[in-house]
């Protein structure tokens, strides 16, 4: 996740799939004009495997490129985190004095990357100790350990612990 804006009232990340788009979309244009093209020559067969392939990457397109928000705003209160779609759009809104801290959380299952690091993703933690998953999916992208820290910037109370405990 990118950080898009950040000021003392208000902070957005955004974490835009480009690669994925390009690797998923790219190929699924290309074999639905492949497909188009032989079924323009009468090779149907041909043309109904490619289009199977394509239709297969589009499934695949619409359920895993997802364009994925937070934004933190002082003056509503609240923190809210989007996620759209193909398939629609999500999202949540929660009160932002009930966020206590920002992390990565690795993938539960151990997962790495093929370049041998763990995939994780950036959460919040309320008050409660709940988790609240910034990014529905584990990744290895070093923005998000960006994002993480300057949640944390932001959260954290202009002066310091000290300061706020001197003023009491």
């Amino acid at each position: 996740m990118q950080v898009i804006e950040k000021t003392s009232s208000r902070l957005v990340l955004r974490a835009r799939p480009g690669l994925l788009l390009l690797l998923i979309g790219g190929p699924c244009l290309v074999l639905a004009l492949i497909a188009l093209a032989k079924l323009a020559q009468g090779a149907t067969e041909e043309a109904g495997k490619a289009a199977l392939v394509a239709a297969l990457m589009a499934l695949a397109f619409a359920v895993f490129v997802r364009w994925e928000e937070v934004i933190f705003d002082r003056a509503s209160g609240d923190v809210l985190i989007s996620s759209r779609g193909l398939l629609g759009r999500r999202g949540s809104r929660h009160p932002l004095d009930a966020i206590r801290s920002a992390r990565m959380e690795s993938d539960p299952d151990g997962d790495r990357s093929k370049s041998g690091k763990p995939l994780a993703r950036p959460v919040l933690v309320n008050t409660e100790g709940r988790v609240l998953p910034l990014r529905w999916a584990y990744t290895v992208d070093p923005s998000d350990d960006a994002a993480v820290s300057a949640i944390r910037a932001w959260l954290a109370p202009k002066g310091g612990k000290k300061g706020r405990a001197a003023k009491r």
